[in-house]
């Protein structure tokens, strides 16, 4: 799934440079900050929708973990074009939320940023500030 300019996949790009990685890298990481919410769309014909849908958002991202490489990269600048699979999407949540960790997803810069969910990724939602309570866990089964 295509993430839009709105989403901001620019700050994505941003943290994952300042976190290291390079054209053709491939690791398992942690991204912190990023949040959900709403997004208003026109209907595309053929298509059955509400009009509204979730998205993810990379605006308020502060940083990026990188816990695993699986491939080097080539040490290369790579694309801010930023999509993930269905699976990641299926673990976020369905209305705003802000101080999301996604943990261990794994991040292909290749042309386009890919984001894959598998079965170690987690996603964590963590209490707003100045809220005391455990961070609630998502985690594919």
């Amino acid at each position: 799934m295509k993430v839009a300019a709105y989403q901001q996949p620019h700050v994505l790009k941003k943290r994952l440079q300042e976190a290291g990685m390079t054209h053709d890298q491939k690791a398992r990481v942690d991204l912190v900050g990023v949040h959900t919410g709403p997004s208003f769309f026109m209907p595309v014909k053929g298509i059955a929708a509400s009009g509204v849908t979730t998205r993810l958002f990379f605006c308020r991202m502060t940083d990026v973990h990188i816990k695993e490489t699986i491939a080097a990269g080539d040490g290369n600048d790579f694309s801010g074009k930023v999509c993930h699979n269905r699976q990641l999407k299926r673990l976020l949540p369905r209305h705003y939320q802000p101080g999301i960790t996604i943990k261990n997803v794994l991040v292909h810069c290749n042309g386009t940023i890919t984001l894959t969910a598998d079965e170690q990724t987690q996603v964590v939602i963590g209490a707003p500030a100045g809220v005391h309570r455990e961070p609630h866990l998502i985690s594919v089964r």
